[in-house]
Order: C-alpha cells, then structure tokens, then sequence
C-alpha cells in the first residue's frame, strides 16, 4: 500500500475565535466544506500542500466531531493524521487483514475513513481520497513553505516501528540518537513522521504522554524573517537556536497562542 502524502493535520480548538490569530499571522483561513463550526487553512506548494483542519466545539455536523471532542477533553491539539490514498476501499481492505478497520465516513468530494490506531501507530489516522487540488500558497504572506515533519512520542518505539514499516508500508528512512533522546523517521510523500523514545533515565520525553504531539514542523527559507512577522503578528517568536535535528535552526511559537498547535519554524542551514 502506498500512501501519497501527508493530507490532512486535525486541530480540535476550544473556540474558532482562536483561528483568527492565523489570519493574523498570515495564513488565509477559509472555511470548511464539511462544517460550520470548522475551519481550514493549507501551507505548500505544487506537490506538498498540507491542509491544518481547526475543529471547533458544538460541530455535531462534521465527521470527526466526537473525536475532536475526545481530544478536547485530554487536551489535546492535535489529534489526528490525515494520509492521502488514491483510492479508499483498497487501502481500508490492505489494512483490514492486520486487525485494523474503519468505515468511509464521507462521500462528496472528499472521501475519508477514521482509524483508530494511536495504540498501534502513535496517531489516530485517517485516510483520505481526493483530489489534491490548489496550492496552499495563493495570499498568504507568512512564508511557510512546507510541512516538515511531525511527531509522536513512543516510549514502545520497536513495536510502532514495526506497525510504520510492516502494516503501513512506510520504511523507517532515517534515526538520530541524541544523549536524552532516539528519533526515528518515516517519509510519507514530502513529508516526515517521527516516533520519539527517551534515550537516558533523565530524558524529558518521560514527562510527556505517549502519542501525537501537537507541534507541526514547518519549513522556512529566512527563519530570521519568519521571527519577525510572527513578533509583527503579536506572537511570541524566541530567538533561533540550533535545531535537536542536525543541519538546522529553529524558532518555536507557543501553541497556547495557536489553539493549541505549536508551530515550530525551522530552516535547513548547510
């Protein structure tokens, strides 16, 4: 089974006011085809546009409104993780045979099917077939060009290891070791899924619940510049510091300010 991108990043807020810093900062945030209590904005260009789904309370008419409630509930930000499938049924059956099921849960433009597997892969999942449509470029004026990567922790790295790779499909294409801390990736289209597992007793990770985190790692050319616009926008934006993956530098905006997604800017230096 192959999966063609990461799609989809699901956000429940605890109010839609919330998403109004994005356009702010900005993002330009439309509505949702599937609610009126959700709302959406995407990031990247030709080939790599990531759609961040915002999912507010009281929307009974969107198909994953229980879930988001559930995540609001754990507080959590970020709950789910949207893969791109060319089509839906093939894919909901490859998975059937390893004990993994879910029923499409939308017909329209969009066809989607929720997997609860955070267990299993350290996210929730949920598959989606559409067509990939615009760009998520046209008027924005924060310059994030790409979803880099996500995260989950998992302190059971082998076993989610081996769900990524023999279930999923999707071969692990990188680890760093660092002294507190193991990161293993997974590329999925442009873009990287991680699982985090404590690498010494004083790790920090051992703090944190197991599953998705909710920050999303997003690319810029000009970190500098990126700083800026965000500290223009209203937000805190600290200085950039060397990055835990090698080669880079980043700058960390609080999900707090965000509802609830922490935007990590992050710029390649080599």
């Amino acid at each position: 089974m192959t999966f063609q991108a990461i799609d989809t990043l699901f956000l429940a807020v605890d109010d839609l006011a919330s998403t109004v810093v994005y356009e702010r900062l900005g993002l330009r945030v439309t509505g949702s085809p599937f609610s009126e209590r959700a709302r959406s904005f995407q990031v990247g260009g030709a080939g790599r546009a990531v759609r961040v789904e915002l999912i507010g309370p009281r929307g009974a008419d969107h198909p994953l409104s229980e879930q988001a409630a559930h995540a609001r509930a754990a507080q959590r930000g970020l709950f789910a993780v949207g893969l791109r499938v060319e089509r839906l049924e093939p894919a909901l059956g490859a998975l059937a045979g390893h004990g993994l099921t879910g029923a499409p849960v939308l017909a329209g433009p969009e066809r989607w099917a929720w997997l609860p597997a955070a267990g299993r892969a350290g996210t929730d999942l949920v598959l989606i077939e559409r067509d990939r449509g615009a760009t998520g470029l046209e008027g924005q004026a924060f310059p994030l060009l790409r979803l880099d990567h996500l995260a989950a922790v998992a302190p059971d790295m082998e076993e989610k290891t081996a769900f990524w790779e023999r279930v999923l499909g999707v071969p692990q294409v990188g680890e760093v070791v660092a002294p507190t801390l193991r990161v293993r990736q997974f590329r999925v289209g442009d873009a990287i899924f991680e699982l985090l597992a404590p690498a010494s007793p004083d790790s920090p990770l051992h703090a944190r619940k197991p599953g998705l985190s909710s920050l999303a790692s997003w690319e810029v050319a000009d970190l500098e510049s990126a700083v800026r616009l965000a500290r223009a926008a209203g937000l805190t934006a600290p200085d950039p510091v060397a990055g835990a993956l090698p080669g880079t530098r980043i700058a960390t905006i609080p999900g707090a300010e965000l509802g609830g997604m922490t935007m990590q800017l992050l710029q390649y230096v080599r």
